[in-house]
């Protein structure tokens, strides 16, 4: 966590979140996203996404308290 929020903050974590998703040209040849990043990093991406989409969402209603339990087994899944 502490390096992605270091990549925020220099202003990394948007190219990288961009080369996680999208296939680009570089210099003539086809870069994929598994060229790009690597898969723990790829991992810390989604468990990133996971709390800040759980963190922004949950609370609000009963409704979103279900979402967050949701949340809360797709995140161990990922986490583990």
């Amino acid at each position: 966590m502490k390096e992605l929020v270091g990549l925020a903050h220099a202003g990394k974590l948007v190219p990288l979140r961009e080369s996680a998703l999208y296939i680009e040209q570089v210099d003539g040849v086809l870069k994929t996203p598994k060229d790009a990043i690597s898969f723990g990093t790829a991992r810390e991406l989604l468990l990133l996404a996971i709390e800040a989409f759980d963190d922004a969402l949950v609370g609000y209603t009963n409704h979103t308290f279900a979402l967050g339990e949701q949340t809360d087994e797709i995140f161990s899944k990922w986490a583990s």
